[in-house]
């Protein structure tokens, strides 16, 4: 959030949406996915909110990972490590040895894996690239598990 001390005008503008939620007879999970700012500040803030899952851009501060893996998660997170605004193609070992480390302390160990924001800002070909790679880093982190 680019500005902390709007916090409360922020929970205003979720609070209908979270009550459309709670109030919908199939209760749909609702994500809150946050980027392009350094969420390490507002991490413990961030996790309180009722939303099924927190989405963190780990670009902006790459202590998020340290953050994430010493306190934790009561919520579902899904973990922006690859940079949605770069064309370099992460290294698969990297980012599986970063999730190894958060995954036991995230509620129920659920995780979901993507970029960092959305990939409009990359040619066709590098988003492209940025996919195939979700896939190498799945591959790399279970291989770290057997």
């Amino acid at each position: 959030m680019k500005y902390p001390s709007d916090w409360g005008i922020f929970e205003q503008a979720i609070t209908p949406i979270l009550r459309a939620r709670d109030n919908a007879v199939s209760k749909p999970k609702l994500a809150l996915y946050v980027y392009f700012r350094d969420c390490v500040p507002l991490y413990e803030k961030l996790t309180t909110l009722p939303f099924d899952i927190i989405g963190l851009d780990f670009t902006y501060n790459p202590a998020l990972v340290d953050v994430v893996a010493s306190k934790g998660s009561p919520r579902a997170l899904g973990l922006g490590l690859l940079d949605g605004r770069n064309t370099r193609l992460e290294d698969p070992a990297v980012v599986a040895k970063q999730i190894e480390r958060m995954l036991p302390k995230i509620q129920g160990g659920q995780a979901h894996l993507g970029p960092s924001s959305g990939l409009e800002y990359l040619p066709r070909d590098r988003a492209q690239g940025k996919l195939e790679l979700l896939g190498r880093v799945r591959s790399a982190f279970l291989g770290m598990e057997a």
